[in-house]
Formats: structure tokens, C-alpha cells, sequence
């Protein structure tokens, strides 16, 4: 949640290249005999999974704000709930609720992806730092 409030533009274009991509690579790999289990994983495992991950994180957002605005201490889980049943009741209203549902999935996937992405950054930089051991012995 911390990527949505601090980059919020980062996180926003990073799920929208996500749901852009994801599928693209598996309409791709449906084209070779070898790629087709690959495209089904892609399509059944991993875009629903980062969808509900998605969704649960901006439910958490959701229901961080809830119980900050209220004063009322929750726990992690129980701010997800909160969240999930603001969000299940903003998707019944008509018209908005299907684009509040869709943008905050975008949002969660995109900050899930992203903090993925700059952990593999930052520890890609770290072993980088590191200096070799075991080089050659020098006498």
C-alpha cells in the first residue's frame, strides 16, 4: 500500500502495463506447441492470482483509511475485511462501481508488481556492491 500512496503514478502505469502485457505474452505463447501450457498458466493461475492479491491490497488500503478516519484500531486482517466489504458495496453502485472495483484492482496489482520489481532492483544493486571472494590467490 505503501507504493500507492508514495507513487501513486508509478503504480497506476505499472498494473496498467501489467494487464496490457500479462495477456499479450500469453496470446504469444499459445502460438507454439511448447508455449501453450506456459499461456494457460498465464491465463488461469497467474492473472487471477494478481488480480485477487490485487484487489486484497487495495481492500487493505480501503480498510487502513476506514479505521484511520473512524479512530477505530484494527488489526491487519480485520482492515482487509473492512475493506473488501467497502469495495464489494462501491462495486453495487451502478455505473461507478465496476470502474472503482477495476481501478482499485489496477492500483493493488500495479503496487504488488512493483514493489517486486524494485526488491529485485535493489537486491540486483546489493550483490553488485559486493566484492568477489575467492578471487585468484596472490602471492
Amino acid at each position: 500500500t505503501e507504493s500507492i500512496l508514495q507513487r501513486p503514478l508509478e503504480t497506476g502505469v505499472t498494473g496498467l502495463a501489467t494487464w496490457v502485457i500479462l495477456p499479450i505474452v500469453a496470446v504469444v505463447a499459445f502460438v507454439s506447441l511448447i508455449g501453450i501450457p506456459v499461456g494457460l498458466v498465464i491465463v488461469l493461475v497467474v492473472i487471477p492470482l494478481l488480480a485477487l492479491v490485487g484487489y486484497l491490497v487495495a481492500a487493505y488500503l480501503v480498510g487502513t483509511w476506514l479505521a484511520a478516519v473512524t479512530k477505530i484500531e484494527v488489526g491487519r486482517y480485520l482492515a482487509v475485511i473492512a475493506g473488501v466489504i467497502v469495495l464489494q458495496l462501491l462495486g453495487l453502485v451502478p455505473w461507478i462501481g465496476g470502474l472503482v472495483v477495476f481501478i482499485a484492482t489496477l492500483f493493488g496489482t500495479g503496487a504488488v508488481v512493483y514493489r517486486l520489481w524494485m526488491d529485485r532492483q535493489e537486491r540486483r544493486e546489493a550483490s553488485a556492491t559486493v566484492a568477489p571472494m575467492g578471487g585468484p590467490a596472490h602471492a
